[in-house]
């Protein structure tokens, strides 16, 4: 997470300011990450998976391609995960819904 931090940082001018939000996964929220000062942590309430766009995305690919199969051996389950994924990253109108809030609208 700290060399995550530092590349987005470093991509930013000194006076740009970003806004990652996060989950409250223990890594995302250790004390020993090094946050460089143009960058900020907003972290999710727990338990709000409505707020995280990246929830809708694992629900339909785990509904989609891996529940209710059974995989004989790990390395059909990595096909069949591999699949899907390339399956979702060219899906971009259902990555886009997937983070669309009607109630989050954006104005000046």
């Amino acid at each position: 997470m700290n060399v995550h931090l530092h590349q987005i940082s470093a991509k930013l001018q000194k006076v740009v300011h970003t806004l990652i939000v996060l989950d409250n996964a223990s890594w995302r929220a250790s004390k020993r990450l090094q946050v460089p000062r143009n960058v900020r942590r907003p972290h999710l309430s727990p338990y709000s998976p409505q707020l995280n766009p990246a929830e809708n995305l694992l629900q339909y690919f785990k509904v989609k391609f891996i529940t209710n199969r059974v995989f004989e051996i790990t390395d059909i389950l990595k096909e069949a995960v591999l699949d899907g994924f390339n399956k979702l990253a060219k899906s971009t109108e259902r990555i886009k819904s997937a983070g669309k809030r009607s109630w989050a609208i954006l104005t000046n």
